[in-house]
C-alpha cells in the first residue's frame, strides 16, 4: 500500500504557481471561498492553487480552529479589499509580514515577484506611467512586456504603476531607503527568467512535500474530514457514514472544494 501511495504521489505533475505578495488587507475580497483552516501561508497558497484559484488570502492570527485561508478565482476592481501596512512581526522590505487580523494577499498566477519596498525611486528609470489603478494585478498587466513594475499605492486606495526594462540587479541608484510595504512607498516587482526558475524549483519542492502528505492522509475509500473545534482530522467513509452523509460535515482538509456532508 505504501509503495502504491508513493507511486501515485510521484505520478501527479507539480502545480506551477506563484506566491507573489500583493499586500496586507482588511478583508478577503467578496466572492472568496468559505475558507479552510491551514497552518502556514505556503499551505494556503498550495491549497488555493490546487483548487484552480488565482488568489490566496491568509488571515494572520486566527485563533483556535477558525478558518484562515480563503481563495478567489476572479477579483474585479470593484471588490478589491482595502490595503493595510505590512507591519507584522519581523516584516522587512524584501520579506513582508502582516500583523494579526490582516489578510496576507497573494497572486498565484503572475510571473512577477516582489523585489522590495522603498521610500524613494528615480522616476527617469521608469516609463509607461499609469495612474488610478484599482489593484496591483492591473499594474502587472500594464507592465507585462517589461522586466520590472514599480507600484505605488496611494492613500485613496488607487495604485500608480510604472514600467522599466532595466536590470533589477543594478538598481542601487534607482530605488533606495528600504521600507515596510505600505501606502505611498514604492513596491518594486520583477520577472526575470532566473528568478522565475528559482521560484518554480522552490514551489515544486513544497508541492511534492504537500502531495506526499495528502496522499498518505487516509486509506483508499475514506476522506480526511476536519474535526470541529480541532486542527486535526479523521478518516471517514462519507459514502456510508450517517454523520457525514455525502461528504465531510466540517470540510475536507485536502480538498476545500469538496461537497459538505449532512448529518
Amino acid at each position: 500500500m505504501l509503495r502504491l501511495l508513493l507511486t501515485l504521489a510521484l505520478a501527479v505533475p507539480a502545480l506551477a504557481y506563484s506566491e507573489t505578495f500583493l499586500g496586507c488587507y482588511s478583508s478577503s475580497p467578496s466572492g472568496s471561498t468559505t475558507g479552510v483552516r491551514v497552518t502556514t501561508i505556503d499551505l494556503c497558497a498550495s491549497t488555493c492553487a490546487s483548487s484552480g484559484a488565482h488568489f490566496a488570502w491568509f488571515l494572520e492570527g486566527a485563533s483556535g480552529s477558525a478558518k484562515n485561508c480563503y481563495c478567489s478565482t476572479t477579483t474585479s476592481d470593484s471588490n478589491w479589499p482595502t490595503l493595510k501596512s505590512a507591519d507584522g512581526s519581523g516584516s522587512t522590505s524584501t520579506s513582508p509580514a502582516c500583523s494579526n487580523g490582516k489578510y496576507y494577499g497573494m497572486s498565484l498566477t503572475t510571473s512577477f515577484g516582489l523585489v522590495g519596498c522603498y521610500g524613494t525611486a528615480t522616476s527617469t528609470a521608469f516609463t509607461n506611467t499609469q495612474t488610478n489603478q484599482q489593484a496591483p494585478i492591473d499594474c502587472f498587466a500594464t507592465c507585462a512586456s517589461y522586466r520590472m513594475a514599480l507600484l505605488q499605492p496611494g492613500i485613496s486606495g488607487k495604485w500608480t504603476c510604472k514600467c522599466s526594462n532595466d536590470n533589477p540587479a543594478t538598481l542601487s541608484g534607482v530605488v533606495a531607503s528600504a521600507q515596510q510595504c505600505a501606502q505611498s512607498e514604492y513596491w518594486l516587482y520583477s520577472h526575470t527568467a532566473a528568478a522565475s526558475a528559482s521560484a518554480l524549483t522552490k514551489r515544486q519542492a513544497r508541492e511534492r512535500a504537500r502531495r506526499n502528505t495528502v496522499f498518505a492522509l487516509c486509506p483508499a475509500g475514506k476522506d480526511a474530514c476536519a474535526v470541529d473545534g480541532s486542527e486535526g482530522y479523521e478518516c471517514i467513509d462519507t459514502a456510508s457514514e450517517l454523520e457525514h452523509c455525502g461528504g465531510c460535515r466540517f470540510g475536507q482538509v485536502d480538498d476545500m472544494n469538496a461537497t459538505l456532508g449532512t448529518e
